[in-house]
């Protein structure tokens, strides 16, 4: 059994074994999902301890109540790439252009890990940043496939700027058949997220391709309404898992700001309050959710978000309302979703290193030497993640 399985075995368990603690959307839940005394008695006490940080919160939750989860996640040994923020040699300023915020330094971490030995492909490339430098680090040929025209044009006008060997393909990966994928090719791809970095591994398993570097991300974007499990030991997993939930796997979030948190605040608030006023409206008491809209609307008035909602449901209005008792009651939910997000939270990372793990178990029962490490900090990006295969 290789280690890659014996991690994935340990996941598997923990997370199975807890699934009536992270396995559940929490705007659906009107009591808690799960009978354990305790740590319901933890959640309702925790508002009087503020100063713990979230990821605290999540640490204690899992040393207390989930000892196998934590065992499982400590015994996973992943290699850590040297993970400080200036370890890498800088890009010149010019070929930096475009790159922007934390983006630049996710680049640079990931190119100075790959040494390629034959053309690289960039998948669902963008402006192909990460090809170019890339390029010009290793001076080798690079093909770059993006399916939104206007990202291939901008990148090739970058590459023709500052020389570089990179070609773009304008494709759509997910309905035309990969025929720029070879043997002898060394595939690179920066957060592909859901079907896309799927289809990558199928379809580079299929074409033997001889080198991977892949850091997946979004795995909730997948036409399946459940997890389609890659491996033969997620496939044999207990475990369901609905689009709804794989969201859980990206959720952790290290650059957001202060407003960027606040407006997150204001829209759990106005969203549990707006179903407090469709269910009094309809007499429908099930959760039925709204689209995901611009953040700016909630930096607006809540009657305007009603109104966008009411509408966009089909329901009407009655003359007079009083949103400031809606308000007020989901004030009340937003407490008890918080302390169910807790919960849920503890289980995040590993929700995604299995995911990851089942990606990379897919690979080597193909026949690929596979690792798995981090090649960034953490706080650089959350997907910090990468699967390095070698055929």
């Amino acid at each position: 059994m290789s280690k890659l399985s014996i991690y994935f075995d340990k996941l598997d368990a923990a997370l199975n074994k807890y699934q009536a603690y992270w396995n559940f959307v929490p705007f659906q839940c009107d009591d808690y999902p799960w009978q354990n005394p305790s740590l319901i008695q933890y959640l309702q006490l925790l508002a009087d301890n503020s100063k713990l940080t979230h990821d605290e919160v999540c640490h204690q939750i899992s040393e207390q109540f989930f000892p196998e989860l934590t065992d499982a996640m400590q015994s996973i040994d992943f290699l850590q790439k040297q993970l400080v923020d200036d370890w890498y040699k800088p890009v010149p300023f010019w070929l930096q252009n475009g790159i922007h915020g934390r983006k630049i330094t996710q680049v640079q971490q990931l190119s100075e890990q790959i040494k390629p030995k034959y053309p690289l492909l960039e998948w669902c490339a963008g402006k192909g940043h990460l090809g170019r430098l890339l390029s010009f680090q290793h001076n080798v040929a690079v093909t770059s496939v993006e399916w939104q025209k206007s990202l291939c044009e901008q990148g090739r006008k970058l590459a023709k700027t500052y020389e570089i060997q990179q070609d773009f393909i304008h494709a759509d990966v997910l309905k035309q058949p990969a025929t720029w994928l070879k043997p002898h090719q060394h595939v690179v791809a920066l957060h592909a997220c859901g079907d896309l970095h799927v289809t990558l591994l199928k379809q580079a398993v299929a074409a033997k391709v001889e080198y991977m570097h892949v850091a997946p991300c979004c795995y909730h974007l997948i036409a399946e309404q459940t997890y389609p499990a890659l491996s033969a030991l997620g496939q044999a997993s207990g475990l369901t898992i609905a689009k709804a939930i794989l969201k859980l796997a990206v959720q952790a979030q290290v650059t957001a700001g202060q407003r960027v948190a606040n407006l997150r605040q204001t829209e759990v608030l106005w969203r549990l309050a707006y179903q407090l006023i469709r269910a009094d409206i309809s007499g429908e008491t099930g959760y039925k959710s709204l689209p995901s809209v611009k953040k700016s609307w909630f930096s607006g008035a809540f009657a305007d978000f009603v109104d966008w909602g009411i509408n966009h449901q089909g329901l009407v209005l009655p003359a007079e309302i009083n949103f400031a008792d809606y308000l007020q009651r989901a004030a009340v939910k937003q407490k008890f979703i918080q302390q169910l997000e807790y919960v849920r939270h503890t289980f995040q990372r590993a929700l995604e290193h299995w995911l990851v793990l089942d990606k990379a178990l897919f690979l080597e029962q193909s026949g690929y030497q596979v690792e798995i490490n981090y090649f960034c900090p953490y706080q650089t990006t959350p997907r910090n993640m990468m699967i390095v295969a070698k055929l």
